[in-house]
């Protein structure tokens, strides 16, 4: 796939959008907020929600479905060399659960975990949630 499909959007575009991000503020605020992307969604990602649509399936994926770890174990070690194990991937709902458990993985509780600043402030909340120590690394303007 190439990056070219990833055309960047007009603001106009954007503000047309029914989202927060872009319908919160005035024309004049342009919104750099991490959780919604501007860019158009890929194409086998509308083919993908297009089917599921179509099939009605709105429930929770079988048991046992291993698609996604392998998949994401293959773009590991095309993209990086690096092979991990398909049963090592897990699949998380969002980035916050995502943090929580790498964190709880890698650390032990009342550990120091750093996190550039400022931040997402969540990313704090899980340091928080996971009883771990808060360090806090400030950005360089430059």
């Amino acid at each position: 796939m190439q990056d070219s499909i990833f055309n960047l959007l007009t603001e106009e575009q954007l503000r047309g959008r029914n989202t927060l991000k872009w319908n919160y503020f005035g024309p004049d605020v342009v919104p750099l907020w991490l959780a919604e992307m501007d860019f158009p969604t890929a194409p086998a990602v509308l083919d993908g929600v297009r089917a599921c649509v179509d099939n009605e399936e709105f429930g929770y994926p079988p048991l046992g479905e291993d698609s996604l770890p392998r998949a994401t174990a293959d773009w590991c070690r095309q993209r990086y060399g690096w092979c991990p194990r398909p049963d090592w991937v897990r699949v998380v709902p969002d980035v916050l659960k995502g943090m929580e458990v790498v964190v709880e993985f890698l650390t032990r509780p009342e550990s120091p975990v750093a996190l550039p600043f400022p931040a997402y402030m969540p990313f704090f909340d899980v340091l928080h949630v996971t009883g771990r120590q808060r360090v806090e690394v400030p950005m360089v303007q430059q």
